[in-house]
């Protein structure tokens, strides 16, 4: 089928799809239980469960098309699952309960309304606790964009796809975007940051069990660089309502709220990039991994479907863990073009948005294309060598090692003492302002970036060669 048959969908809102369930109550509903139950008198209790019952009954009988997933219950809305919200919800049950018949002075008490939301928690309704996909999918305006080994293939929406989002914009294999690549060209002249822009956005539609890159990806750079019309028409493209905008500090808290709110949004971008944030929390979020969440005097759930998330930041943290298991999940792309004053188009994003974002998701596809076929993003020495630079001058221990000009050696051919090299280096902190580490944390970070550290009857030595002031010690092993 081709891009040309298929019309835009007609969008419903949650309450349109509420509403219309709502007629499928027979009014006489309340009247039928009374009957079944002649000889007893109901209590509240046993009002909820017989509504509730019910109204699972009715959804069953009428092909309500409502699943629970990720925390929250889903509606199809002719494209995809849409999020009830929780207000919305209850407003919803304590509707149904009206239109079966019940009476208003027991619905709108707070207690009867609270244990009705709370049955129907315990409904049963369908409960997926994973979406798997085969294929990767992409929700458009006018259809779904199946990406197989043999193309593309557009077909119509299906609530069967189990699809939670529809991007802003309709597929037209044939279209451009010149302002667009114009833009890039200005603010990116190397073209393996902008191969990698396109693959990351491309990689937001990849379902973690069909690709798992565990990467996230950052803009750096001081202003006037370009980096916020990249986030505009990227936003534009995707949707305000299918990406957040929640800081690391707030998405790796304790309590698990603002967790419970990316669940299904295809990005998390935002203009920080916080040391203050919990890094295993961090590192699972960027992996995919599910995390627990929960929403307020809600009951904890893992979060399957994680956004991928991107960064705008002026500067990169000072304050981070020094690992591989962090570094590695970082892809830094400098924006090291200042553009002046007299080639500042301030409406730039806006026309790109209103003009040619079927063309910017041509070239987001052809990105998804390169991750799918390589299994990674396309590589890129700039890249490479910009995270290295992040990695040395983010790393106290690295750099004193790296200005000292020590060279890791066999421990047999040359070595430090540890406690010699640890004084050093906190008198090197305190000159720069570093923060001060343990001895044991400092022999870690030894560890970690390549030295051997041995225990001799004298204390503790690391196998190193600090060039114009090393002395070679195979005696000692003699």
């Amino acid at each position: 089928m081709s891009f040309e048959t298929l019309i835009p969908f007609k969008s419903r809102s949650v309450g349109d799809f509420l509403n219309t369930c709502l007629n499928d109550i027979p009014p006489d509903t309340a009247s039928k239980i009374r009957s079944k139950h002649p000889s007893e008198r109901l209590s509240d209790r046993d009002k909820q469960v017989l509504i509730i019952e019910a109204l699972v009954s009715i959804a069953e009988r009428c092909n309500w098309q409502l699943i629970h997933y990720d925390g929250g219950y889903r509606v199809y809305t002719g494209s995809h699952y849409s999020l009830i919200e929780s207000n919305l919800l209850n407003n919803f049950l304590c509707d149904v309960a009206r239109r079966m018949g019940f009476d208003e002075e027991t619905i709108r008490h707070y207690t009867f309304r609270e244990g009705l939301v709370k049955q129907f928690h315990a409904s049963g309704f369908k409960v997926l606790n994973q979406l798997e996909h085969e294929v990767v999918k992409i929700n458009l305006l006018n259809g779904t964009l199946h990406i197989t080994g043999d193309g593309y293939k557009l077909l119509p929406h299906n609530p069967k796809d189990y699809l939670l989002y529809t991007l802003n914009v309709m597929y037209d294999p044939e279209a451009t975007c010149p302002l667009y690549d114009a833009y890039r060209a200005r603010v990116l002249p190397d073209s393996c940051k902008q191969e990698v822009l396109d693959e990351f956005v491309g990689y937001s539609f990849c379902p973690n069990g069909k690709l798992k890159l565990e990467k996230c990806l950052v803009l750096f750079g001081s202003g006037a660089n370009g980096k916020s019309v990249f986030f505009d028409v990227i936003i534009g493209l995707l949707g305000s309502t299918n990406v957040s905008n929640y800081s690391l500090q707030s998405l790796t808290d304790k309590s698990g709220y603002y967790r419970a709110s990316i669940a299904g949004k295809r990005l998390n971008y935002v203009s920080e990039l916080s040391s203050r944030m919990d890094t295993s929390i961090f590192k699972m979020m960027v992996s995919g991994e599910p995390v627990e969440a929960r929403h307020a005097y809600g009951r904890p759930f893992m979060v399957q479907d994680l956004p991928k998330f991107i960064f705008n930041t002026n500067e990169l943290p000072s304050s981070i863990e020094h690992n591989d298991g962090f570094f590695r999940r970082f892809m830094i792309v400098h924006f090291d073009q200042t553009i002046p004053e007299s080639e500042r188009d301030y409406s730039l994003a806006s026309k790109i948005i209103a003009e040619e974002l079927p063309g910017v998701l041509n070239l987001v596809l052809k990105g998804l294309d390169r991750i799918l076929a390589n299994r990674g993003f396309s590589h890129c020495d700039y890249l490479n060598n910009t995270l290295n630079e992040f990695r040395r001058q983010h790393d106290p221990v690295r750099m004193f090692l790296d200005d000292i000009k020590a060279i890791p050696k066999p421990i047999t051919v040359s070595s430090v003492a540890l406690k010699k090299l640890f004084l050093d280096y906190t008198d090197y902190g305190r000159q720069f302002g570093y923060k001060t580490i343990s001895l044991h944390e400092f022999s870690k970070r030894i560890r970690e970036i390549g030295y051997d550290v041995t225990r001799r009857s004298e204390g503790r030595y690391v196998g190193m060669y600090i060039p114009g002031t090393h002395i070679v010690q195979d005696s000692l092993f003699n």
